[in-house]
């Protein structure tokens, strides 16, 4: 068997003959996640450097007074800790959406699986009452849950590495109520 890695990430085994990727020093096929793959092809930094701004800003406008009234001991205003303030709202924004994104994820898992629902601790509600309602609108009907996947013989580049293959975890595929002809 060939067995997909994606240090320090999951591995994946493929079972298939082999392909044309070479092993390395100790005998593993290695490929990278879609998550490496795509980071290394899309143009993202413009886009994040303009997130970044858009979040500080925000920030600063919608919350004034808690950077506005940090004050030191001798109650000058503190600007470098209201300027570090500013500047960590896209990592706490990022930080935030990350959770709610973990309590979605393991909501729909569990509801995928027939489980029963975790608790998921304050302020994700409203996101997992709206992942909630689709499956009560949906009814989706589960064929794979967290099933890895990878695809071989892909010509491409990460970065500028060459890429024969690359692998990855899908969360969900289902078959909503209009069925696989409709």
């Amino acid at each position: 068997p060939i067995l997909f890695g994606a240090p320090p990430g999951r591995e994946y085994q493929d079972e298939l003959p082999p392909c044309e990727l070479a092993p390395d020093a100790k005998g593993v096929f290695k490929a990278p996640s879609v998550t490496t793959v795509l980071k290394a092809g899309l143009p993202t930094k413009w886009a994040i450097r303009n997130w970044d701004r858009t979040t500080i800003a925000e920030r600063a406008v919608d919350n004034p007074q808690a950077w506005a009234n940090m004050r030191m001991p001798d109650g000058s205003f503190d600007r470098k800790g209201a300027i570090e303030y500013l500047a960590s709202a896209p990592e706490r924004s990022m930080g935030q959406a990350a959770d709610r994104g973990t309590a979605v994820h393991t909501v729909l898992e569990a509801m995928a699986k027939g489980q029963p629902i975790p608790a998921i601790g304050p302020g994700r509600e409203p996101w997992v009452r709206a992942v909630r309602q689709f499956w009560v609108d949906f009814r989706p009907q589960p064929v794979w849950v967290e099933v890895s996947v990878y695809h071989r013989g892909h010509d491409g580049y990460v970065g500028a590495d060459p890429v024969k293959a690359y692998a990855g975890t899908l969360d969900l595929i289902a078959w909503l109520p209009t069925g696989p002809d409709g």
